[in-house]
């Protein structure tokens, strides 16, 4: 695990965190480490090192353990600057110039990386009252409306913009909802006068303006299997939020060969939907042991 250090330096991407962000404190200290603790003990100083030291050591070792991934440990990341200060100083508590040569080197090497293998986003987005768009279409928000959830996420969050009477479930299988409950699932639908189908797009036509692609066979697939009829020509969209400048640049090659520049803009997709059969519960029952 302590190998781990040296790599956390290597310019490149998915280290420790997904975007480069190159940092050598943490070899640094795995370097010093050990002589401050010589130091100390030697001497039968009584210093705080010394546990700060014992709690850096545990959570890096519970920290690879786990993911290795930075932004699950950013308390143990912020701790590796001040505990590589209290190394330098127990190694050097007076001028030298080996202590200067040292401190000169790594704050050169870190500056170096940070200056040519990090990514830095200093270009913003448009700031907003809220993080969520309020800016879906009526016909949703003025009555009440049966969302089905056919993306990860809990469309719970919807709550606050559409009717109070509205709402909102899972299918078996997936992950937000009444997923579990399949039984109240069918209960519900049966019970919908209008019904909604919900699927997630993050890439929009920078040229027309329109979410891509509008209705992939996958979609269909996946409302025809629990028992829904999609109407994928009534297409109607809600805006999430937009991404900071600078993350929008991306384009996506179709299986037809199209290429299409995509918009930094995520959101939803509403259909109008209803239960394809009167069988339909049976569906979600036989997902049911």
């Amino acid at each position: 695990m302590v190998v781990a250090a040296p790599y956390a330096a290597d310019p490149v991407f998915n280290v420790y965190t997904e975007t480069r962000a190159p940092d050598a404190r943490f070899l640094a200290l795995f370097c010093l480490a050990p002589f401050a603790l010589w130091r100390e003990l030697r001497l039968g100083l009584r210093s705080n090192l010394v546990v700060l030291l014992f709690v850096v050591a545990v959570g890096w070792t519970l920290w690879m353990g786990a993911s290795g991934n930075g932004r699950y440990m950013m308390i143990l990341i912020l701790a590796a600057g001040p505990a590589l200060v209290a190394c330098a100083n127990a190694c050097w508590p007076r001028r030298s110039l080996t202590a200067l040569v040292a401190i000169t080197a790594f704050a050169c090497i870190q500056g170096t990386l940070l200056v040519l293998g990090s990514d830095f986003r200093t270009a913003g987005t448009a700031w907003h009252q809220q993080w969520i768009s309020d800016g879906f279409p009526p016909e949703v928000t003025q009555r009440p409306v049966t969302f089905v959830s056919f993306i990860q996420p809990s469309m719970s969050w919807l709550s606050a913009f559409v009717h109070p009477e509205s709402r909102f479930v899972g299918l078996p299988g997936k992950f937000s909802g009444t997923a579990a409950e399949p039984n109240r699932t069918a209960r519900i639908l049966r019970n919908s006068k209008t019904i909604i189908a919900v699927f997630g797009f993050r890439l929009i036509d920078k040229e027309t303006g329109q979410p891509l692609p509008a209705a992939p066979a996958g979609w269909r697939l996946d409302a025809e299997q629990n028992g829904l009829s999609v109407e994928f020509d009534s297409c109607t969209t809600g805006k999430l939020h937009e991404a900071p400048a600078g993350m929008e640049n991306f384009v996506l090659e179709t299986s037809g060969g199209g290429r299409f520049e995509s918009f930094g803009v995520r959101g939803i997709l509403l259909f109008a939907a209803q239960r394809s059969s009167p069988d339909c519960e049976n569906r979600f029952m036989r997902t049911v042991p």
